[in-house]
């Protein structure tokens, strides 16, 4: 369908073939040879809308197309979470949030309550990782302190510290490293994340700062 990522088009074949959600995952893990296990955020289908200026766009590639977002909400309110998700989020010692689409990916799975709830009553550290650029639509004009804070509107207290990029970025407009230690009473590493080429983290880099962030206590 336009308008959709060649990876949800497979994975969406992949629910076809199988009749999971579940099992799709799992297949394309084995299908790409993938370390670990992906775990699904909701069991039923989901549609995403947002607010914008007054307006509900319904769609998440409208949605990732739109400047302005208020806020994300999703249908039905409270879908079926896959119960290994909830015990994976809790038996674990750091819990990633981001990097992504900040409505469209990550505040999209917050607005799961029990993800949200989830990740809130986890002992796990739990560290913001920012993207490198503002992305064209959806995050267009907000700058590192804005995310933190449509996160943090969103899902409440859900993190412990954020992670920043001080690198330069070769294509896109860059995220400058926020000015303040603290962002909505949350900590603020400052590390170099970028890849030498393109606008995307350096696995290695990225890996090493977040085995600092684990290293630097619970919560």
């Amino acid at each position: 369908r336009s308008g959709h990522a060649l990876g949800n088009l497979v994975l969406a074949a992949l629910v076809d073939e199988t009749g999971s959600i579940s099992d799709a995952l799992a297949r394309a893990g084995d299908l790409l040879g993938a370390r670990g296990r992906v775990l699904p955020a909701a069991v039923d289908p989901v549609r995403l809308a947002g607010d914008v200026g007054g307006v509900r766009v319904h769609g998440q590639s409208l949605l990732t197309d739109t400047a302005g977002i208020h806020r994300v909400v999703i249908d039905p309110p409270d879908p079926d979470v896959h119960p290994d998700t909830v015990t994976a989020i809790g038996e674990a010692d750091l819990v990633v949030v981001g990097p992504g689409s900040l409505f469209t990916s990550v505040l999209a799975v917050l607005e799961i309550p029990r993800i949200r709830d989830a990740v809130a009553a986890t002992q796990a550290r739990r560290v913001y990782v920012c993207n490198l650029t503002e992305e064209h639509g959806e995050t267009l004009g907000l700058d590192v302190p804005g995310l933190v804070a449509a996160l943090v509107g969103h899902a409440g207290p859900v993190i412990d510290c954020v992670l920043v990029n001080t690198l330069p970025v070769d294509l896109g407009r860059p995220l400058p490293a926020p000015d303040d230690d603290v962002l909505s009473d949350i900590p603020v590493m400052r590390r170099p994340l970028a890849a030498d080429h393109g606008a995307v983290h350096d696995s290695t880099r990225l890996a090493a700062a977040l085995a600092e962030a684990l290293a630097s206590g619970p919560r």
